[in-house]
């Protein structure tokens, strides 16, 4: 009896109250589906976070208003229906107790109240719907400049394919022409290996008719060839000694002494063992370089290159060696990132081969009685590789 009463007094019910509490919310669920929408396409780039979030600001706002605007709905409607049942239930036991003349005025104030509560809902629904309606209008906005940032997020990561893929392009064009000059670097060293083979061939055929011409002119003057003999003898001793890339040469002149003198430079090395000196370097089981001594500590490795006597062009076949050591490392963890330094060792330097020597950022190392020097000028820094 009490809801029935209080229907037709007040025109509202509590169905009326839950419907739109219920399109409210389904509005507020909506709004939340979109914000989420809003925040799975934020984590598609991360240069558009900051954006996002500035939105996700604001749709948390437009949240919060729409929550605060439901709240105090919710309180009003309360507050009223207490009032309007309170009043009833007075209007009922006044109707039990007083006459027909009191229960027509109480017919009279309800009528009242129902003007009073049609005009209220129809004052709240213009507001609700003018809150729906800015809403509504904000959400909008916000979905427009949401796209709008997303097209310029994809712009941009169309914009960034475009360049990663020029990028690779040339890397790829770089690789291949690093790739070819390696293989034509390692012919022309494979070429320099065939004519030097050849050379040796004909230096032992040109010794081989020596030393038939040596024995013919012996059986003619024996006792004055005999002492020519013995100087031949030694000259051949020494050119042979100093073959083979002058090993020992470097095994008994340089090794001993070289990694105390780099160490005084501050480098770190320790002494040179069998398996640093004479050391090959192969790419697909050929030598492409070669070098006498290798010292190498946790930052640096320095390759020596030994003479007798160092010409201008062991500077330059040194600077080649490097390059292709240098590329034989990169494949090497342990080691690329090692810096290469280059050195150039003689029994005899002549002045013009050190200077150039020192010119290509190569230490320059000399023969000191029976160890080894390092002639650094004034304000030399070695080239690092």
């Amino acid at each position: 009896m009490s809801n029935n009463k209080i229907s037709h007094t007040t025109g509202l019910t509590f169905e009326k109250v839950w419907a739109m509490f219920q399109k409210t919310d389904k509005e507020f669920q909506e709004t939340r589906e979109s914000i989420q929408e809003m925040r799975e396409s934020i984590q598609e780039t991360r240069e558009s976070i900051q954006e996002m979030r500035e939105s996700i600001r604001e749709t948390r706002e437009s949240i919060q208003e729409t929550r605060e605007s439901i709240q105090a709905l919710t309180i009003k409607y309360d507050a009223m229906f207490e009032h309007i049942i309170e009043e009833h239930r007075l209007n009922i036991e006044e109707k039990r107790l007083e006459a027909e003349e009191r229960r027509r005025k109480a017919a009279e104030r309800r009528r009242r109240i129902e003007e009073k509560n049609a005009e209220r809902r129809r004052r709240i629904e213009e507001k609700n719907a003018e809150k729906r309606r800015r809403i509504e209008e904000k959400n909008a906005e916000k979905r427009r400049r949401d796209e709008e940032k997303q097209r310029r997020i994809e712009d941009r990561r169309r914009g960034l394919e475009e360049k990663n893929a020029e990028k690779r392009r040339r890397i790829e064009e770089k690789n291949a022409e690093k790739q070819r000059r390696i293989e034509e670097r390692y012919l022309k060293i494979e070429k320099r290996r065939r004519e030097k083979e050849e050379y040796l061939r004909q230096e032992d055929e040109r010794h081989r008719q020596e030393d038939e011409r040596r024995k013919a002119a012996e059986e003619a003057y024996q006792k004055r060839q005999d002492k020519l003999d013995e100087k031949f003898d030694r000259v051949y001793e020494l050119i042979g000694g100093l073959g083979n890339r002058f090993g020992e040469l470097a095994v008994h002149l340089v090794a001993p002494g070289i990694a105390d003198r780099f160490n005084e430079l501050g480098y770190h090395f320790e002494n040179v063992g069998p398996q640093n000196r004479e050391v090959d370097f192969k790419i697909k089981n050929h030598v492409v370089a070669e070098i006498d001594v290798l010292l190498e500590d946790e930052k640096s490795i320095v390759l020596v290159e030994v003479k007798a006597k160092p010409r201008v062009r062991d500077v330059k076949k040194l600077q080649e060696s490097i390059e292709f050591i240098r590329q034989y490392y990169e494949n090497q963890p342990e080691k690329k990132n090692k810096t290469l330094i280059g050195a150039i060792a003689g029994a005899i330097f002549p002045s013009d081969v050190k200077k150039f020597t020192v010119n290509a950022g190569f230490y320059a190392i000399i023969q000191s009685g029976d160890t080894v020097k390092i002639d650094i000028p004034e304000n030399f820094e070695p080239k690092k590789f």
